[in-house]
C-alpha cells in the first residue's frame, strides 16, 4: 500500500517480504485525519500466516473498538499496544500486521460498527416516532380486528436516525408494518368500496367511536386507514380476475377472507343497477354516471367500480358456451345468488330491454331479475339445446317467429268465444272480481296474445315489459284485482287452451305462457 504524502517517498525501495507503510515518526507528529477514501489491502500469505493474521485481527478489532471510543490516543500508541500482543516469531511480518492495524485505526469507526440487529419475527409491526436522539413508541389500540389487531402484532424495532444539518432540529416519523397474514378490516373495506377518501373514512371512523374503544390517537387512526387503503389498491388488480387472488403468493389471506373480498367487491347497489339496467355497457353510458351519482346519492367512484364490474363480467362471458350462471361462477367465484343477479344484468344488457320508462319505475331490480331468470330458462337457445353458442345470452329467434301462430286465439271469433266460455265457467264463484273479468276478458286476451305476436321485431322485444304493464297490469289494477284473483285467472286462462279442439300449438303456448304467467304475477304489485 502506498499513500502519496510529503512524509513518505514514492520511490522508497521495496523490502523483501512486505509492503512499504507510513512511517511512525510521521504518525506521531501529525494528528489523524479521517481519510476521504477507503483503501482496500490485499495480502498474500501462507495458510498458517493467514490463520495467525485472522486471529490477530480479532484481537486487534476488540482492542481498537474498546480503545478508540473510550480512551482515544494516537494511532502510534494504539499500534504499539496491539502489536505487543502479536507473536514476534510469527511468519507474518510485523509490518503487515501493523499496516492492517493502522488501516483499522485511521478508517472511520462506521466501518467497525456492530451488525444490524436481527429482524423481528413475522406478523409484527410497531410505529416509532423520534426527534434527535429520543424516540417513543405509539400504541395502536387494544386486541381485536383492524386497528385493534395491529397492537397485538407489535414488536420493538430500532428507530432510524436522520442526519440533521448543524443547528437544525430534524424530526422524522416512520411507519413500519411487517407481517405474513394480511389484516383486513371489514369496516374500512366497506368505506373503500363506497368510494370514500381517506380523510372522509377517518372522519366516519372517528364518529363511530373507535378512538374511545381502542385508545388510539387521530394520527394513528389516519395511518391505519391509509395502510388499509394501500392494501386494497394493491388487491384491486387481483379482484378484477378473482382466480388470480386464489393462486397468488404475495398476500397471505385465508380462503374465507378471500371469498369475502370477492363477494363484497362485486356487490352492487340496487339503486344504481336500476338506473343502468338494460342500457348498453358502453362509454356513452359511463358518461352519465355523474348524473346517476347525483340522483342516487352514491359516490361517483363507487358508481364507476360497479359499472366496470358489470362491463367486465359481460365481456368475459358474452362469447362463452354453456350456462350463463355457471360461467360467471367459474370465472368470478361469486355466490349462486350474486351470480344469478349478474346473469340477469348481462341478459338485459345483451337484449336491451327497456326499464327506464316512467310506468316501470315502481318495479325493482329483483322484479326484473326474476323475469330474466324465467326467460333464460325457457326462451333462450339453451332452453332447447345445451350445445348452442351463447345459449343463455340470446333469445331463441325461431321461437319468437313461431309466436305469431298464437294470434289465431284472438283472430278467430269462435275460438275466442269458446276460450272465454271455458274460463268463465271454471272461475264462476271463485273470483271476487268475476264480473270485471268477464267484461274485460277479450281485451285482456288480445293484449297477451298480441304481445307474443310482436316479439319478432327487436324494438318490440325491448318494449316487452312496457307492453305487459300497459296491456295487463294496469287494466287489472284499475279494477282493483287482488293478487290471488290474478293468479286464478292466469292459471285457468293458460290451462283452458288445451281444451280447444281447433288449436294445434299447445307446446308453443305452454312455453310462452309458462314464462309470461310467472312474470305477470311478479310485476303485479303496487
Amino acid at each position: 500500500m502506498r499513500r502519496m504524502d510529503k512524509g513518505v517517498s514514492s520511490k522508497s525501495p521495496r523490502k523483501s517480504g512486505h509492503t512499504p507503510f507510513l512511517r511512525r515518526r510521521d504518525l506521531v507528529q501529525s494528528p489523524v485525519k479521517p481519510p476521504k477514501f477507503r483503501i482496500q489491502v490485499k495480502l498474500r500469505r501462507s495458510r498458517r500466516g493467514q490463520r495467525r493474521w485472522e486471529k490477530s485481527q480479532e484481537e486487534v478489532r476488540g482492542e481498537v473498538s474498546g480503545t478508540v471510543e473510550t480512551k482515544g490516543g494516537t494511532p502510534f500508541e494504539l499500534l504499539q499496544t496491539a502489536a505487543g500482543r502479536q507473536d514476534a516469531g510469527a511468519r507474518d511480518s510485523p509490518s503487515r500486521r501493523e499496516e492492517a492495524l493502522l488501516l483499522r485505526v485511521v478508517l472511520p469507526l462506521s466501518s467497525l460498527a456492530a451488525p444490524a440487529p436481527s429482524p423481528p419475527p413475522l406478523a409484527v409491526s410497531r410505529k416509532w416516532s423520534y426527534a434527535g436522539s429520543g424516540c417513543r413508541e405509539r400504541n395502536l389500540g387494544t386486541p381485536g380486528s383492524g386497528l385493534e389487531a395491529a397492537r397485538q402484532a407489535r414488536a420493538v424495532l430500532p428507530p432510524a436516525r436522520a442526519a440533521a444539518a448543524p443547528g437544525v432540529a430534524m424530526t422524522s416519523e416512520l411507519d413500519i408494518f411487517v407481517g405474513n397474514t394480511t389484516l383486513i378490516d371489514e369496516d374500512v373495506y366497506r368505506l373503500w368500496l363506497d368510494g370514500y377518501s381517506v380523510t372522509d373514512a377517518v372522519a366516519l371512523r372517528v364518529r363511530s367511536g373507535i378512538l374511545e374503544q381502542t385508545g388510539a390517537t387521530a394520527a394513528v387512526l389516519q395511518s391505519d386507514t391509509m395502510d388499509h387503503y394501500r392494501t386494497f389498491h394493491m388487491l384491486e388488480r387481483l379482484l378484477h380476475a378473482p382466480p388470480k387472488l386464489l393462486h397468488q403468493l404475495i398476500f397471505q389471506i385465508p380462503p374465507s377472507r378471500q371469498a369475502l373480498l370477492i363477494e363484497r367487491y362485486y356487490a352492487f347497489d340496487e339503486a344504481f343497477v336500476r338506473e343502468v339496467l338494460g342500457k348498453k355497457l358502453s362509454k356513452g353510458t359511463k358518461k352519465d354516471l355523474d348524473d346517476i351519482s347525483t340522483k342516487t346519492g352514491i359516490t361517483l367512484k363507487s358508481c364507476r367500480r360497479q359499472f366496470d364490474n358489470f362491463k367486465r363480467v359481460f365481456k368475459v362471458v358474452e362469447e362463452m358456451r354453456g350456462s350463463l350462471v355457471d360461467n360467471i361462477q367459474q370465472h368470478f367465484l361469486l355466490s349462486d345468488r350474486l351470480a344469478r343477479d349478474y346473469a340477469a344484468i348481462v341478459f338485459f344488457a345483451n337484449n336491451r330491454f327497456e326499464t327506464g320508462k316512467k310506468k316501470l319505475q315502481y318495479l325493482s331490480f329483483g322484479d326484473f331479475a326474476f323475469c330474466a331468470e324465467l326467460m333464460i330458462q325457457n326462451w333462450t337457445l339453451g332452453a332447447v339445446d345445451s350445445q348452442m353458442d351463447d345459449m343463455d345470452m340470446d333469445l331463441d329467434k325461431e321461437f319468437l317467429q313461431d309466436l305469431k301462430e298464437l294470434k289465431v286465439l284472438v283472430a278467430d271469433k269462435d275460438l275466442l268465444d269458446l276460450h272465454k266460455s271455458l274460463v268463465c265457467t271454471a272461475l264462476r264463484g271463485k273470483l271476487g272480481v268475476f264480473s270485471e273479468m268477464e267484461a274485460n276478458f277479450k281485451n285482456l286476451s288480445r293484449g297477451l296474445v298480441n304481445v307474443a305476436a310482436k316479439l319478432t321485431h327487436n324494438k318490440d322485444v325491448r318494449d316487452l315489459f312496457v307492453d305487459l304493464v300497459e296491456k295487463f297490469v294496469e287494466p287489472c289494477r284499475s279494477d282493483h284485482w287482488p293478487l290471488s284473483d290474478v293468479r286464478f285467472f292466469l292459471n285457468q286462462y293458460s290451462a283452458s287452451v288445451h281444451s280447444l279442439d281447433g288449436f294445434r300449438h299447445q307446446a308453443l303456448w305452454d312455453r310462452y305462457m309458462g314464462t309470461l304467467r310467472g312474470c305477470l304475477l311478479r310485476l303485479y304489485h303496487d
